[in-house]
């Protein structure tokens, strides 16, 4: 995927903020699944060996989306009150959850929280310090390729 393409999302979803009307206003959680969304359809087209069917995607991006937004949040923020450097660090996270999703071995065993709390931390580290080259690593060659890597 491309980074152009990554930010043009961020900034379209952005722009959706002022146009709603009466529809609650777009939070930091809201940003988060959509990140995550696509970035898992996209990793999971590129390292699949066969293509995925379009309906099978959409149907994919629908309980994943559905699921991700049913998730209680500890404190969403509104979009409109998040800097633009926070608005890319949830964006990042977003991303490297789905990747990370996408990664994992169908049928693979639950990793334990320690695990999890500690790849959540080293994303959120290597976004803020550098996003373009965690994003471009974690999208490539997964998870556990950018553990080994400093960022």
């Amino acid at each position: 995927m491309r980074t152009g393409k990554r930010w043009a999302l961020v900034f379209a979803m952005l722009s959706t903020v002022g146009t709603a009307g009466n529809a609650a206003e777009r939070t930091s959680v809201d940003l988060y699944c959509r990140s995550m969304v696509n970035a898992l359809i996209d990793t999971l087209q590129f390292v699949s060996k066969k293509p995925i069917p379009l309906e099978r995607l959409k149907q994919e991006e629908k309980a994943m989306s559905q699921f991700c937004l049913a998730t209680p949040a500890v404190s969403p923020k509104p979009i409109s009150r998040m800097s633009s450097n926070d608005i890319a660090l949830v964006s990042c996270v977003g991303f490297a959850e789905g990747a990370y999703i996408a990664y994992q071995p169908k049928g693979a065993p639950d990793e334990p929280y320690s695990m999890l709390k500690a790849r959540r931390e080293f994303a959120a580290n290597s976004c803020a310090s550098n996003p373009k080259a965690f994003q471009d690593d974690i999208f490539r060659h997964g998870p556990d390729y950018v553990l080994k890597q400093r960022y």
